[in-house]
């Protein structure tokens, strides 16, 4: 039962990861709703109740070039035919998640 669990992990693991190589649709639809979930977690704060204070603190925690890629208001229209943006990327944002 162990190794099975560990399998499933795996499997969505990589799964999660070839997301943020693939194009900015699917990041927009697989990766950034649960980053944004986490972030909103880890901050107690909720979007609809206050976006300009939600904006502020993932930009201070995030920076500017991290920010977007978590703010849950950047969905592009035109994400299919954009790259995401990367294993490193989602790596520095999860290392950022993490610290909180």
């Amino acid at each position: 039962a162990a190794a099975n669990s560990l399998q499933r992990w795996h499997s969505r693991t990589e799964t999660l990861i070839s997301w943020a190589d693939s194009t900015r649709a699917d990041w927009d639809r697989r990766l950034r709703p649960m980053l944004a979930r986490q972030f909103e977690l880890a901050v107690g704060a909720r979007t609809r109740k206050d976006p300009d204070s939600v904006d502020a603190t993932g930009r201070m925690l995030f920076g500017e070039r991290l920010w977007p890629w978590v703010d849950p208001d950047n969905i592009s229209r035109t994400g299919a035919t954009e790259p995401g943006p990367g294993r490193d990327v989602l790596d520095e944002i999860l290392q950022r998640l993490a610290r909180l």
